[in-house]
């Protein structure tokens, strides 16, 4: 109760937002959580999240190697290079170095591009808390406005049991009858008050005014 002798972890999540040339629209990266799971199971979840672990051996000693290592945005990639591409590139070559091999991955080469021509966009919202676990959750939202994203095949690891593409502006209606992972719904509250989203009207609720005037 006094969290005395608490050592929580630190966590990453990200909400992935991508322009869909099909519909003309964006739509974001959602999982429903493995019935297998210790925690809450069957819970819906915006994809990746995930722990943030510095990229080292244990037996990693030198201070420059560690610091190399202890990095963010490489934690949110290889968690996303799991969660929506299975991430068996990933996790059958343990023996290799994970830093190497998350930066020479084909999608994080191509998203970094992307992210370099002003194609896709990661910016840190915030921080989540849990005030059970006290764990915080650096949380982060991608858009990628490049719409060969959107071709790529989505695939979920042992984590989950369902992956779903959604349109975001849909997602309200979408969960309106379901559980949302806690915190993802702080990341979704975030997200929506950023300027990506009010860029792209995203989840931009009408002003009350407009309403009355239309007649809603």
């Amino acid at each position: 109760m006094t969290g005395c002798n608490r050592h929580s972890l630190l966590s990453v999540q990200m909400m992935v937002v991508f322009f869909d040339q099909i519909i003309q629209d964006y739509k974001v990266l959602l999982v429903k959580r493995s019935e297998d799971v210790a925690i809450k199971p069957n819970y819906w979840q915006l994809i990746p999240a995930g722990g943030f672990e510095i990229f080292e051996t244990d037996k990693t000693t030198a201070s420059y190697i560690i610091k190399s290592n202890f990095n963010v945005e490489h934690a949110l990639y290889r968690e996303l290079l799991e969660e929506a591409f299975n991430g068996e590139d990933y996790e059958c070559k343990k023996s290799s170095d994970g830093k190497q091999l998350i930066e020479n991955h084909p999608d994080i080469i191509q998203l970094t591009d992307w992210l370099n021509k002003g194609e896709a966009h990661l910016h840190f919202l915030g921080n989540v808390l849990d005030l059970v676990s006290l764990r915080s959750e650096l949380s982060f939202l991608l858009v990628v406005d490049n719409p060969s994203f959107s071709e790529k095949i989505f695939k979920h690891n042992h984590e989950s049991q369902d992956l779903q593409t959604i349109q975001v502006n849909e997602l309200p209606e979408m969960l309106e009858d379901e559980l949302l992972y806690p915190s993802s719904a702080g990341l979704l509250h975030l997200a929506m008050k950023s300027e990506l989203f009010k860029e792209r009207n995203l989840l931009q609720t009408t002003p009350k005014v407009e309403r009355e005037e239309v007649g809603v």
